[in-house]
């Protein structure tokens, strides 16, 4: 797989590790609620996947596909694989942020769109990213921004 574009757009919009940041504010009770929005997930890409749901990125919006066909138009990835589980009856897997970065404002609302966990704090706005152990370039949440859009 060329990463050549996930690469040129973590190099731009990813600022830096906000590890430590996080770690030692988690300390002060007064942030720690702020903070909780970095910390974990309800993950329902993985359980409505394994349901056979997929999800469509479209000009017009994201569709949900099942296998009896399309299930409707969302405005995020995330609300459309919300409903998957809902309409299921599944209970979304969680999933806990191994590592901070602080990212741009335009990357952050890319995350947000598609779940990923995202809190401005202080003025600086940071990424909760649940995988680790690889280059952040090589998410697929990176890969997947990279390919469908302009930043």
């Amino acid at each position: 797989m060329n990463f050549d574009k996930s690469e040129a757009l973590v190099e731009k919009h990813v600022h830096g590790t906000a590890g430590f940041l996080v770690t030692e504010m988690l300390h002060h009770e007064e942030y720690e609620c702020k903070l909780n929005e970095v910390l974990s997930k309800d993950d329902y890409i993985t359980p409505a996947s394994d349901a056979g749901y997929t999800v469509e990125d479209r000009e017009d919006g994201f569709y949900l596909i099942s296998v009896d066909g399309e299930d409707g138009s969302f405005l995020t990835a995330y609300d459309a694989w919300v409903e998957a589980c809902s309409l299921e009856g599944i209970e979304p897997f969680i999933d806990e942020a191994h590592e901070h970065w602080i990212v741009s404002e335009m990357l952050a609302y890319q995350l947000e769109k598609r779940g990923e966990l995202v809190t401005q704090f202080f003025g600086v706005t940071i990424w909760g990213r649940c995988g680790t152990g690889s280059a952040v370039y090589t998410d697929d949440v990176m890969v997947d921004i990279a390919a469908n859009t302009l930043i």
